[in-house]
């Protein structure tokens, strides 16, 4: 790897998530969806060979992994029959197209290999997890989660493979929380107890303006811990005396408070809800996969977190609030961002391409929305394992 480079989805000012994204597609807008991300791309290239040295015109290889949705309007695809069942993409298998086709200014001979989708909702980038962490190959039970918006995942047992994807919700983004931001500076990244004590880390070490999605987590961790919430999710006034001040009143109930470097950011009761909703979204999901392979969350000897939220979300907290099944966190690994580093195998390595494809078909593609158990699952997983 010789340089890397980043952007927000410049898609997002057309719609937050891929339903709003697809009805806008619908209404007339998937020419402009499609030139927003080939721009973007373009102009990533761009950036990269001119801080290396490199002329666009010496690339001739391009490999793109992404959910099935962004993969259709990457493409100009219509991707209507994606947000109405039975969710069917207009196409699942492997794609390679010479990148002029599509706008990417390389090598005007250079190519384009998309990676295979799944589903309708499981798309490349979860093909691209699969190949980065070799979840396709070796013995044993692993699961491979990549959380966002939407919940993917991949339960491995044996030879066997089952996928599903749930609509977590935006909270794990920092979306509808009170003081919710993505992980930036003066964002509360990490919550936690140290002898006795609250404490509350922030990006860059400055006054905080808001909690991120690792930091929420490590929050509401916290708060079981001290007894600040009951079973349910109430917000509670705690028994021990040290942290009493860290709950107070306002307009709606209680709420409990961060503090760090003069400034301070309180976690409402509304927000607890939202990440409650995530959660069991999450954990559902997990169990109605380990239901399909006939195992226990017991026999899971290794847990995958990939994707930025993957990244910096602590295991110990997330296994506190329920967002992973009760595992020694010795078993849980952060892969960052494994869909990239599929795509740079496929890049590379011909024979990933065709083990690409092999594996994309050979995916047991679970529906959620159509089973009646995940819904009793969800309203299980909702509530907290609490000490009280």
């Amino acid at each position: 790897e010789i340089d890397v480079a980043s952007s927000m989805n410049p898609q997002a000012k057309r719609g937050a998530d891929v339903i709003s994204r697809i009805d806008y597609a619908i209404k007339g807008g998937l020419k402009e969806l499609q030139e927003l991300v080939i721009d973007e791309i373009n102009s990533l290239i761009e950036s990269l060979c001119a801080k290396q040295r490199i002329d666009t015109g010496d690339i001739y290889d391009v490999t793109v992994v992404g959910n099935t949705t962004m993969i259709h309007l990457f493409l100009g695809v219509p991707p209507n029959y994606i947000a109405v069942s039975p969710y069917i993409p207009v196409f699942t298998k492997p794609l390679l197209i010479n990148a002029s086709r599509l706008g990417i200014k390389i090598n005007p001979q250079g190519r384009c290999y998309i990676l295979p989708n799944i589903s309708g909702y499981v798309g490349a980038d979860t093909v691209g997890v699969i190949l980065a962490t070799g979840l396709y190959k070796g013995d044993g039970v692993k699961l491979a989660l990549d959380i966002g918006t939407n919940g993917e995942m991949v339960l491995k047992d044996g030879d066997n493979l089952f996928a599903c994807s749930t609509a977590a919700g935006p909270a794990f983004e920092g979306a509808n929380i009170t003081y919710g931001m993505r992980g930036a500076r003066g964002a509360i990244d990490h919550v936690s107890i140290d002898d006795g004590e609250i404490n509350v880390h922030v990006i860059d070490d400055v006054t905080p303006v808001g909690i991120c999605g690792s930091g929420l987590l490590d929050a509401v961790a916290v708060m079981i811990e001290l007894g600040i919430l009951d079973q349910t999710g109430r917000i509670v006034y705690p028994e021990g005396m040290f942290v009493r001040d860290a709950v107070r009143k306002n307009n709606n109930g209680l709420e409990f408070v961060l503090r760090a470097n003069g400034g301070e950011i309180p976690i409402s009761q509304r927000d607890v809800r939202e990440l409650q909703l995530a959660k069991s979204a999450i954990r559902a999901g997990i169990e109605i996969l380990l239901e399909e392979a006939g195992r226990d969350y017991s026999d899971i000897d290794t847990v995958y977190l990939a994707g930025a939220f993957g990244t910096y979300l602590n295991p110990e907290s997330a296994i506190k609030i329920g967002l992973l099944p009760p595992l020694p966190v010795s078993r849980v690994y952060s892969v960052g961002n494994a869909a990239g580093e599929g795509a740079k195998l496929a890049l590379l390595d011909r024979d990933i391409r065709r083990i690409a494809e092999e594996v994309s078909r050979k995916v047991n593609y679970i529906e959620l929305s159509s089973r009646k158990d995940f819904q009793e699952k969800f309203a299980e997983f909702m509530y907290f394992e609490v000490n009280r």
